[in-house]
């Protein structure tokens, strides 16, 4: 069941906006609705697709050997607090679901997203040695968005890539797909 539903045409299919599922005409199933994600799974996110997280989380949770570190599990970072991390000694019951211009100043100029994409940059060259650009891109799209990039997608993403160095234009590649309102 769960090969079915991750391998399904429905599962790969791109957000929709809802003023695209409001349009007045019968419904018909177009993607899923988008919903923001919170700011441990935003990191979650870009440490499982550029291989970045943290050695150990903040507290002893037992034996976890081969798990992967999660977001919630470790000190609140700068970039976690802005994007909406709450104080863990506060009750919050909802969040915010735009974006404030803080949260956009960061994620496009912040040192701990850029420290992220860099390494992951390295990361993902160092693991993809005889990767074409295609495969690289295909790679993290498939990782980032549940799905293959289109043409046109492709072909920006490889103009990133051939128009500046290598580990760059991968960071920037990175950056790119992780602030598209279908990832976030």
């Amino acid at each position: 069941t769960i090969e079915l539903i991750v391998t399904s045409e429905a599962y790969a299919a791109t957000s929709t906006s809802k003023d695209v599922l409001a349009d007045g005409t019968d419904y018909a199933f177009r993607g899923p609705a988008p919903k923001r994600l919170t700011a441990e799974q935003f990191v979650d996110a870009v440490w499982h697709i550029t291989d970045t997280a943290p050695g150990k989380t903040a507290a002893d949770f037992g034996d976890r050997a081969g798990e992967p570190v999660r977001a919630s599990t470790v000190q609140s970072d700068l970039l976690m607090r802005i994007l909406g991390r709450p104080n863990r000694e506060q009750v919050v019951t909802t969040r915010p679901a735009q974006l404030t211009t803080l949260q956009a100043l960061d994620l496009t100029n912040g040192s701990t997203l850029a420290t992220l994409l860099k390494q992951g940059a390295k990361n993902m060259i160092g693991a993809s040695t005889q990767a074409t650009q295609r495969d690289l891109i295909t790679d993290v799209f498939q990782k980032a968005l549940q799905r293959e990039p289109s043409e046109d997608e492709l072909a920006n993403c490889a103009e990133l890539i051939v128009d500046s160095q290598l580990n760059d234009g991968v960071e920037d590649l990175l950056w790119t797909v992780f602030m598209l309102p279908e990832f976030q």
